[in-house]
């Protein structure tokens, strides 16, 4: 029996499945940094105990295959990580602080684990390389963005191109012919236009926190606030914590989650205005990708909050009604897997 191992790690998690080619047989999810749990190898220790208990031998398991959330310029595909890879994930790792880390530390554990098996990096910002150098450019002095590589790399890749097949087979569409608009919106949320079953533009950017309002993170905001702020008492570690744990849904209503928001929106007027921020600003992004992609198949939503707030899709699509959406323009959604994208992804490029 022939197996694929694939590792999510987040900044405070780490899921993990296995697939038997496209079912899964094992699933976890172990918090980290709470209780006794602090590193993530630590956590990979328990899930190796669990594959032990549900007697899953590592002989039976072919691929290895993990999320890495920044890839840079270097990586603009799947890739089998060998030490040299490694390392080039690790010098990659200040691109990305609250994630890269984290796969790195369940990779070197893999690698005493899982020595002989092929281990494979999937790239959330690899589906969007396919960007326009005018997308990607920021409008900066060229040699300070050529320097230090700034530019726009988007990320949620894999759940995108992911939800975008899956959209494409249903309504029958090659997807090298298939155009659409995907919204993945939940703690962390983005909107990625595809055309010809290509990214070309999507919200996040240099980092994640481009883009959407998110759970705790701000999203778009003017520049000349974090100068403000520096002026104003605050210094580079407190901004980043105020934009990335402290801002968005959280800064606005109280709390981070749409849930309790939604309850709570007929009598909190932060809470409605936080949720009618949200909905604004989704509809912005939908409404600039409409005029850049020629002809939209469809919408699809994923994700915690777009597959499961059914008034939140209804009140975009009402708002959008006139451009089409919901008619001429179907609105699919689209329950995401991005752990079996990436055991899908496994097989490609271990068998490659």
């Amino acid at each position: 029996m022939s197996l694929t191992l694939v590792f999510n790690a987040g900044s405070s998690s780490l899921k993990y499945q296995v697939f038997k080619d496209e079912e899964t047989i094992l699933r976890g999810l172990i918090e980290v940094g709470s209780g006794n749990m602090t590193f993530h190898h630590e956590a990979l220790e328990l899930a190796v105990k669990e594959l032990e208990e549900n007697n899953i031998q590592v002989s039976e398991i072919e691929f290895v295959g993990h999320r890495v959330v920044h890839g840079g310029t270097k990586f603009s595909d799947s890739v089998v990580i060998s030490f040299d890879v490694f390392r080039e994930l690790h010098e990659l790792s200040h691109l990305a602080p609250l994630h890269n880390p984290s796969a790195l530390d369940v990779i070197k554990g893999c690698f005493v684990y899982f020595q002989d098996i092929p281990q494979i990096a999937v790239f959330d910002t690899a589906f969007h390389q396919t960007l326009d150098e005018v997308r990607y450019t920021y409008p900066i002095q060229r040699k300070v963005s050529e320097e230090f590589g700034i530019r726009k790399f988007g990320f949620h890749g894999t759940s995108h191109k992911y939800v975008a097949e899956v959209a494409a087979e249903e309504l029958g569409i090659a997807f090298d012919q298939f155009n659409a608009i995907t919204c993945h919106l939940g703690a962390g949320s983005s909107i990625t236009a595809i055309q010809n079953g290509k990214s070309v533009d999507t919200s996040m950017g240099f980092t994640p926190l481009a883009g959407l309002i998110m759970a705790t993170r701000s999203g778009d905001i003017d520049p000349g606030v974090v100068l403000f702020l520096l002026k104003h008492g605050y210094d580079k570690d407190s901004i980043e914590d105020l934009l990335n744990f402290e801002s968005g849904l959280l800064g606005i209503a109280g709390t981070g989650d749409m849930r309790e928001i939604e309850r709570n929106v007929t009598s909190n007027a932060h809470d409605k205005l936080a949720r009618d921020m949200y909905i604004d600003r989704v509809i912005h992004y939908i409404g600039a990708y409409l005029a850049k992609v020629p002809y939209i198949n469809a919408i699809v939503f994923t994700g915690g909050i777009g597959e499961n707030d059914e008034n939140l899709r209804l009140q975009i699509m009402k708002r959008l009604q006139h451009l089409g959406v919901g008619t001429s323009i179907p609105l699919l959604v689209v329950a995401t897997n991005e752990e079996l994208a990436i055991a899908r992804e496994c097989r490609k490029v271990g068998k490659s």
